[in-house]
């Protein structure tokens, strides 16, 4: 090697260890700061955060609660079981007034219809669900005030006054009232139900929308239950038969 490369040999050198020790004191400069021209640790032992870890054992059983609290953000409708037990819900729902509204000169009505969107299903989505409507006539529900399974249903509605003519059985996996979305090429389940022509002249009769109470007294809500179908089915072989159990026959 002559003497020219070892020189700029030399140079390489030197320049890489002047980067290598401009890192170190960037680096330093982060970790240390100073204080009255003291260097000192930015965090103290009395900062430091400890880590560690350790093993334990813990026994878990199931308890039978007398009741639970819910405030969901959607409903919960049917029936179902599941690892801890059967877990069964209803909807008991008021309905928004629109304060000030007013019907039209001359508006005929011609029918109520509900719709029942949903986003999702738990169990089998090919069994028959049998699902009534009935119009709240106990107390009014507080908007704000919280609700327990232990709750009696004839606090709020005595299942006297049903608005449809009569329970439709539905399939969750074929919401066959579902139109398509032209915008996202999908389909948003739901369900229709027609609601009675005395429940709509009733409803219609309402007049005084000036606020949310005073649509409440005069409409309280719904109620919708939601059950299983079994399916009724006689099979005749010669002189035997078999039916399977039932808790309606379907037509």
């Amino acid at each position: 090697m002559t003497t020219g490369q070892m020189g700029k040999l030399d140079r390489l050198k030197s320049i890489g260890l002047f980067m290598v020790c401009s890192l170190a004191s960037c680096m330093l400069s982060v970790l240390v700061g100073c204080a009255n021209g003291d260097e000192q640790p930015i965090i103290t032992p009395e900062e430091a955060i400890l880590v560690g870890c350790d093993t334990f054992s813990l026994t878990s059983n199931l308890r039978a609660g007398d009741y639970i609290y819910t405030t969901p953000d959607s409903f919960l409708l049917g029936e179902c079981e599941t690892l801890f037990g059967t877990l069964h819900a209803d909807i008991l729902t008021q309905m928004v007034c629109p304060e000030g509204f007013r019907y039209p000169e001359g508006a005929v009505v011609d029918s109520v219809c509900l719709f029942l969107y949903y986003s999702s299903w738990h169990g089998d989505g090919n069994t028959p669900l049998s699902i009534s409507i009935y119009e709240m006539d106990g107390e009014v529900l507080d908007f704000n005030g919280t609700y327990s399974s232990e709750d009696s249903l004839s606090r709020f509605c005595s299942k006297k006054c049903c608005v449809v003519d009569k329970p439709r059985i539905i399939v969750a996996s074929h919401p066959k009232d579902s139109i398509q979305n032209t915008s996202t090429g999908k389909y948003v389940p739901y369900f229709t139900f027609r609601l009675t022509d005395d429940f709509r002249d009733r409803f219609f009769s309402i007049k005084d929308f000036s606020s949310q109470e005073r649509f409440n007294e005069q409409f309280k809500g719904l109620y919708i239950t939601l059950r299983l179908v079994w399916l009724y089915i006689t099979t005749s072989n010669t002189n035997r038969s078999s039916t399977q159990p039932k808790s309606e026959r379907l037509t």
